[in-house]
């Protein structure tokens, strides 16, 4: 081989290798669940939702506390009960830390459920959860505060339908910034050492 042809590969070899590096430190810089590191995107905010109660309330009423907030939906046949109960057993796990970290439900699907269908749901998985509805638009609003993804499918002859949407639950701090994020391979007893750490 020539020597010039010799240093082109060489070359060639370099970029690759350094190339490899560049990606292995990128998937690295994470939360330790193989996803890219959401933190470096803005996410969540301040936002004022009804609750399930009814009453008009805003995040910033549990200032102070750790937020761990999930979307979903009452009628999902699957995730949002499976992760809502992690989350209940997450909150149960950590005992009086528990009192530190406020679990929220916020609803992708607003048109079904309404305050009444939420208590019920919420206070089936944990007295202290909290569910939270609101208007098509203020729901839009807040899951692109927290980039979740949610799509309503065709419905079907009886009139019924599933929601498409993201399954991340988010850890935020006591000023409504984001800190982390959980995905549904988490365990509830490697989300409560997390929130430990955080505390």
């Amino acid at each position: 081989m020539k020597p010039r042809n010799i240093i082109l590969s060489l070359s060639i070899v370099a970029l690759v290798v350094v190339a490899g590096i560049s990606i292995y430190a990128l998937i690295k810089r994470n939360t330790g669940d193989g996803l890219p590191a959401l933190n470096s995107f803005s996410m969540g905010g301040p936002f004022e939702l009804v609750d399930h109660n009814g009453d008009l309330t805003s995040s910033k009423k549990f200032a102070g506390k750790l937020l761990l907030v999930q979307f979903g939906y009452t009628y999902c046949p699957d995730i949002c009960p499976t992760e809502l109960q992690k989350m209940s057993l997450v909150l149960d796990l950590l005992q009086a830390d528990g009192e530190k970290v406020q679990g929220i439900f916020i609803t992708v699907d607003p048109e079904r459920d309404t305050t009444d269908v939420l208590a019920d749901y919420v206070g089936a998985f944990h007295e202290d959860l909290v569910g939270f509805t609101g208007t098509s638009e203020q729901i839009r609003d807040v899951a692109r505060l927290f980039r979740v993804y949610y799509a309503k499918a065709e419905p079907d002859e009886d009139g019924d339908y599933l929601m498409s949407h993201s399954a991340f639950t988010y850890l935020m701090d006591g000023r409504g910034n984001f800190l982390r994020h959980f995905t549904t391979k988490d365990t509830p007893e490697y989300v409560a050492e997390q929130i430990r750490a955080a505390l």
